[in-house]
């Protein structure tokens, strides 16, 4: 009866009740075997993957004939990142019951992390989809390895299939959003995300990746900038006043008409973000910064007379600050994955 509330609590996600409820039960019991798995559960419900590795361990110690075990220790060495043993557990897993659908599906995530194996995951998730159709969790593994693989329309593919069986499947819908075709257009990604974040408000990958959207979107707005100071540089160069400040007018224009169209486009949760960005985040600072510095030199060469001398002066510090922006950018792209 308890294990029957515990696994109810978990379902719930509520997973500290549910650990208050199995420590009386293994007090008085340690060799209860599903109370162990249970807490495992629990621990990887709440991010504690020592303590759910330490679970598992219990749990395999005392049924290695069962894959359940197996498979805690995968998700929870995985979780640590120590994927080879993940792989191992995950395989142990498949040994014990190679007719379960789950055991191949937690292979090939676990094998995934590992890019030598990943055409092996691949062909373990394949499995798990072939051996139970219609589980959405075996379909999501497909997809997960195949964007692992960049196989982006067999990974768009398995994810709306995942999603077909199960629309409230957070994971497979935030990873839909983020890879693949989806994930090229930034506002159906942003309206996406925006969609997972509103059905499961903890989903902090989701958040992360709706913050990247907010910083995407203001790149795009300060190249546009760099752009109008290129252009009325070299239009400066050979034309006189008057066709000077339409350049200008024209280039500023379409700065505005294009942020503004952008903001239309994305979530107002994106908006919020990229102001809070605007406050918090240094390479978001430094980004209005140099922006700021672009449009004040657009603002010169284009009004003054003989400002082109000027633009071109300053074209190529503010081409430095550019470049360092963008490895900047690719260093925090590589620490964020």
């Amino acid at each position: 009866m308890t294990a029957e509330r515990a696994r109810h609590l978990l379902d719930l996600g509520r997973h500290a009740e549910a650990l208050d409820l199995l420590r009386p039960v293994l007090a008085a019991d340690p060799d209860d075997v599903d109370a162990h798995a249970l807490r495992a559960v629990a621990h990887l419900g709440l991010d504690q993957h020592t303590e759910a590795l330490a679970a598992a361990d219990e749990t395999v110690a005392r049924r290695p004939d069962v894959e359940w075990g197996h498979r805690l220790r995968a998700q929870a060495l995985s979780g640590l990142r120590r994927h080879p043993e993940a792989m191992s557990a995950a395989a142990e897993a498949i040994s014990v019951d190679p007719d379960n659908w789950a055991t191949h599906a937690q292979f090939a995530l676990c094998a995934a992390q590992l890019p030598e194996h990943r055409r092996a995951a691949l062909a373990a998730a394949e499995r798990a989809a072939s051996i139970s159709p219609t589980e959405p969790d075996a379909h999501f593994a497909v997809g997960y390895v195949a964007s692992h693989l960049a196989l982006h329309e067999l990974s768009d593919t398995a994810y709306r299939r995942t999603i077909a069986l199960d629309p409230g499947h957070v994971a497979a819908r935030h990873n839909l959003a983020v890879a693949g075709r989806l994930g090229v257009d930034l506002s159906r990604r942003a309206h996406a995300l925006a969609g997972v974040l509103g059905d499961d408000p903890g989903q902090g990958a989701a958040r992360a990746n709706l913050e990247r959207v907010a910083v995407a979107a203001m790149v795009r707005v300060h190249l546009s900038v760099v752009a109008a100071l290129l252009v009325t540089t070299a239009v400066s160069a050979a034309a006189g006043a008057p066709a000077r400040v339409a350049v200008l007018a024209a280039c500023l224009a379409g700065v505005v008409l294009g942020a503004v169209l952008l903001a239309r486009r994305l979530p107002v949760g994106v908006l919020v973000l990229a102001r809070a960005q605007l406050t918090r985040t240094p390479f978001v600072i430094a980004l209005a910064l140099v922006a700021v510095l672009t449009l004040l030199a657009t603002l010169w060469v284009g009004l003054v007379p003989y400002g082109h001398w000027f633009g071109l002066r300053v074209l190529r510090p503010l081409g430095l600050l550019n470049v360092v922006l963008l490895v900047w950018s690719v260093v925090r792209a590589g620490s964020a994955d």
